[in-house]
């Protein structure tokens, strides 16, 4: 077990949220929630628990200020499972939920993604609640459910309901403790391409899905490859095969085969243009080898890109990031989607920062390094200040 008696507050919290298992799918947040409820209460912060699904519930904590202003800040609390995707126990060479640390390294699951983010954004409202005053914009904190299974029990629901409606959000996600204006959103889709199967001698008595299927995934890489190219993102936009699925036997002609496709789209494109560009070059396909194909969505299908694109907000956070570390800040590009869509659709605008980096999210041995843990905590206990003085 992690020796947590000379650590400063952010990681023992931090451990002690690691600890809890909340995978998802295949889990429940209620035991990181009721921790979380718990701890706030210790500290004079009251919460309440919106569950729109039992077993998945939120938290909302809040330190009330100004009525006319209003900041949240979110993470979310579950975390991939462990062992998806195919990792196995072997795969990890630290217990998952028992958080390790070796030097500057913080080992477990949910460490970067986005525990530490989460760690980092409660220990800052505990430290500013001591200071709090009613002259200051309310400050919300959202312990949000099933954002790595989809949102649906979680900022989506909180979105419907009107609570994510604010002047300004923080989302916890893993941006190297740097803050991220833009993320990149995602197309997933769900293929299915019905041929008609029969004897592999004798193939031009059917319609070979397999082969259909393979030239639709070329001509949608060709059609994606004509895309121009942002400098800052050079490998996106691409047509990633996650799924490929079909066939039974060496001397059988398939008759179906199933694909589910990923496609990250910049913030400055249309998720839709891509999904156009599948149904062409589907049409093309369709035509030329005589087969059937539906395109649907996968895993609810992706996700809106985001950015900021208010200038005020991003000069004051800036300045506020200059004023706290004496150094400018270098935005980090996000290249997964977050929840922030849901802040976007409601009209607030949002950042996302965390600590740790994608690299090391939803894979065995994940960890956050340490001092970028306690930076974020920094920076977002300054952070209401500044935009308080912005809005004065």
């Amino acid at each position: 077990m992690l020796d947590t008696a000379t650590l400063p507050d952010t990681l023992p919290l931090l451990a002690d949220l690691i600890a809890i298992n909340s995978e998802n799918p295949g889990g429940s947040e209620a035991e990181i929630v009721g921790f979380c409820a718990a701890l706030l209460q210790r500290h004079g912060i009251s919460s309440e628990i919106v569950e729109v699904q039992p077993g998945r519930p939120n938290l909302i904590a809040r330190l009330e200020g100004r009525n006319d202003r209003k900041i949240i800040y979110q993470a979310h609390l579950d975390t991939k499972p462990a062992f998806h995707a195919g990792a196995d126990a072997d795969a990890w060479t630290r217990p998952p939920f028992h958080p390790t640390r070796e030097g500057d390294r913080l080992y477990g699951l949910g460490a970067c993604d986005t525990k530490g983010g989460a760690a980092a954004q409660l220990v800052a409202m505990i430290r500013l609640a001591q200071t709090w005053s009613r002259d200051m914009p309310t400050l919300e904190w959202q312990g949000v459910a099933d954002e790595e299974n989809g949102s649906l029990y979680g900022a989506e629901h909180l979105c419907e309901s009107g609570a994510l409606e604010a002047d300004f959000a923080v989302i916890a996600e893993p941006t190297d403790g740097r803050v991220s204006f833009e993320q990149m959103g995602s197309i997933w889709v769900d293929i299915t391409v019905e041929g008609e199967q029969c004897h592999g001698g004798m193939p031009w008595l059917g319609a070979d899905a397999m082969t259909a299927g393979l030239e639709l995934i070329e001509v949608m890489k060709a059609a994606v490859a004509q895309r121009e190219r942002h400098p800052a993102v050079r490998f996106h936009p691409d047509v990633g095969i996650r799924i490929l699925e079909g066939g039974g036997h060496a001397g059988t002609v398939a008759g179906h085969l199933r694909i589910v496709s990923d496609i990250r789209v910049r913030p400055d494109e249309d998720r839709e243009d891509y999904r156009a560009l599948w149904q062409q070059a589907a049409a093309q396909i369709c035509d030329r080898h005589n087969v059937r194909i539906g395109i649907g969505e996968a895993a609810g299908g992706g996700c809106e890109p985001h950015g900021l694109k208010d200038a005020s907000l991003r000069r004051t956070i800036e300045s506020a990031w200059l004023d706290e570390f004496g150094q400018a800040l270098e935005p980090s590009f996000f290249y997964g989607g977050s929840d922030a869509r849901y802040f976007a659709r409601v009209g607030t605008p949002a950042i996302v920062f965390g600590a740790g980096s994608l690299a090391h999210a939803h894979a065995p041995d994940e960890f956050v390094p340490v001092d970028e843990v306690l930076q974020c905590e920094r920076f977002l206990s300054r952070l209401p200040r500044a935009l308080a003085r912005q809005w004065a």
